[in-house]
Protein backbone atom coordinates (compact mmCIF):
# COMPACT_ATOMS: atom_id res chain seq x y z
CA UNK A 1 0.00 0.00 0.00
CA UNK A 2 2.83 2.39 0.87
CA UNK A 3 4.35 2.03 -2.63
CA UNK A 4 1.03 3.01 -4.21
CA UNK A 5 0.55 6.11 -2.03
CA UNK A 6 4.10 7.49 -2.23
CA UNK A 7 3.92 8.74 -5.85
CA UNK A 8 0.59 10.46 -5.19
CA UNK A 9 1.90 12.09 -2.03
CA UNK A 10 4.99 13.33 -3.88
CA UNK A 11 2.83 14.79 -6.65
CA UNK A 12 0.54 16.57 -4.17
CA UNK A 13 3.49 18.02 -2.26
CA UNK A 14 5.02 19.32 -5.51
CA UNK A 15 1.71 20.97 -6.46
CA UNK A 16 1.44 22.59 -3.04
CA UNK A 17 4.99 23.92 -3.31
CA UNK A 18 4.29 25.50 -6.71
CA UNK A 19 1.12 27.17 -5.43
CA UNK A 20 2.78 28.47 -2.26
CA UNK A 21 5.59 30.08 -4.26
CA UNK A 22 3.06 31.92 -6.42
CA UNK A 23 3.25 29.83 -9.57
CA UNK A 24 -0.36 30.64 -10.38
CA UNK A 25 -1.51 32.10 -13.69
CA UNK A 26 -1.52 35.67 -12.40
CA UNK A 27 2.23 36.09 -12.91
CA UNK A 28 1.81 35.19 -16.57
CA UNK A 29 -1.11 37.53 -17.15
CA UNK A 30 0.72 40.77 -16.64
CA UNK A 31 3.11 42.17 -19.22
CA UNK A 32 6.74 42.33 -18.10
CA UNK A 33 6.69 46.14 -17.94
CA UNK A 34 3.55 46.18 -15.79
CA UNK A 35 4.64 46.93 -12.25
CA UNK A 36 2.37 46.30 -9.27
CA UNK A 37 0.43 49.38 -8.29
CA UNK A 38 -1.09 50.33 -4.95
CA UNK A 39 -4.45 48.78 -4.17
CA UNK A 40 -6.19 52.13 -3.82
CA UNK A 41 -6.05 55.10 -6.13
CA UNK A 42 -3.69 57.83 -4.83
CA UNK A 43 -6.51 60.39 -4.83
CA UNK A 44 -8.58 58.26 -2.45
CA UNK A 45 -10.78 56.88 -5.24
CA UNK A 46 -12.13 53.37 -5.60
CA UNK A 47 -10.08 50.42 -4.42
CA UNK A 48 -8.69 48.06 -7.06
CA UNK A 49 -8.99 44.29 -6.83
CA UNK A 50 -5.94 42.43 -5.53
CA UNK A 51 -6.98 38.90 -6.51
CA UNK A 52 -8.59 37.28 -9.56
CA UNK A 53 -9.51 33.67 -10.23
CA UNK A 54 -7.10 31.70 -12.38
CA UNK A 55 -9.83 30.43 -14.69
CA UNK A 56 -8.50 30.52 -18.25
CA UNK A 57 -10.97 32.52 -20.39
CA UNK A 58 -8.58 34.73 -22.39
CA UNK A 59 -9.66 38.19 -23.51
CA UNK A 60 -7.97 40.89 -25.57
CA UNK A 61 -8.83 44.41 -24.46
CA UNK A 62 -8.36 47.92 -25.78
CA UNK A 63 -7.96 50.66 -23.18
CA UNK A 64 -8.74 54.37 -23.26
CA UNK A 65 -5.08 55.25 -23.90
CA UNK A 66 -4.93 53.01 -27.00
CA UNK A 67 -3.02 50.20 -25.25
CA UNK A 68 -4.08 46.69 -26.32
CA UNK A 69 -3.29 43.66 -24.17
CA UNK A 70 -4.32 40.06 -23.66
CA UNK A 71 -5.31 38.76 -20.21
CA UNK A 72 -6.22 35.31 -18.94
CA UNK A 73 -9.70 36.53 -17.98
CA UNK A 74 -11.86 39.66 -17.68
CA UNK A 75 -10.98 40.17 -14.01
CA UNK A 76 -7.28 40.71 -14.80
CA UNK A 77 -8.21 43.22 -17.51
CA UNK A 78 -10.39 45.15 -15.06
CA UNK A 79 -7.64 45.06 -12.43
CA UNK A 80 -5.16 46.46 -14.96
CA UNK A 81 -7.58 49.23 -15.95
CA UNK A 82 -8.22 50.17 -12.32
CA UNK A 83 -4.55 50.22 -11.31
CA UNK A 84 -3.61 52.38 -14.29
CA UNK A 85 -6.66 54.66 -14.10
CA UNK A 86 -7.90 53.58 -17.55
CA UNK A 87 -11.27 52.73 -19.04
CA UNK A 88 -11.81 49.53 -21.01
CA UNK A 89 -13.00 50.51 -24.49
CA UNK A 90 -13.64 46.93 -25.65
CA UNK A 91 -12.82 43.34 -24.69
CA UNK A 92 -13.20 40.28 -26.88
CA UNK A 93 -12.69 36.59 -26.15
CA UNK A 94 -9.58 35.18 -27.79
Amino acid sequence: MRKAVAPLATFLLACAAVLSVGGGASALDRPAHDRPAPAAAPDGGRECADVCSTVWLPVRCVFSNGYTAQFSNQCFAEMHACRHHLQIVSCHRV
